[in-house]
């Protein structure tokens, strides 16, 4: 991995240990389509600052409008961010603890994005790699089940 790489790893890292605690607050004070809505929102100011600021804001319309099949994949992204926000702010205002939920979603996340990059995308794994992220995975469910076993 390279230092540019390691540097976008480590952000994403610290947004996905931060948002979920900024979640499970919004998720106590609004209903679950206000969260979304609030989210959705600040996700395309925030992109769209920066698509002004870079200059590519008018490639984007573009690119969308010119071809159905990016406008077609980009609803289709949009829908499954959603199938991936809303059921998390649900579990949230149903009083689950951030831990166990993230601890969950991360071990099924990491073995179900491995595997369907190996038989989706074409992505070739090696041996070290299937036991590295086997490792992972067994390492969060045996922290879930000596943190918290009555919860499983």
């Amino acid at each position: 991995m390279n230092l540019v790489v390691f540097i976008y790893a480590s952000l994403i890292l610290f947004s996905m240990s931060v948002l979920p605690l900024f979640m499970k607050q919004l998720s106590q004070a609004f209903s679950d389509m206000q969260v979304l809505f609030i989210i959705s929102l600040l996700l395309t100011l925030v992109s769209l600052t920066f698509l002004l600021i870079r200059g590519e804001f008018s490639g984007v319309i573009e690119v969308t409008l010119s071809r159905k099949y990016f406008a077609f994949l980009i609803l289709v992204v949009a829908f499954l961010m959603f199938l991936d926000t809303w059921p998390y702010i649900k579990a949230l205002q149903a009083g689950a603890d951030v831990s166990i939920l993230l601890s969950y979603v991360r071990a099924g996340g990491t073995l179900f994005t491995a595997l369907l990059g190996v038989y989706i995308l074409g992505e070739k794994l090696t041996p070290h790699q299937w036991v590295g992220i086997l490792l992972c995975v067994c390492g969060i469910v045996l922290i879930l089940l000596f943190k918290h076993p009555e919860k499983l």
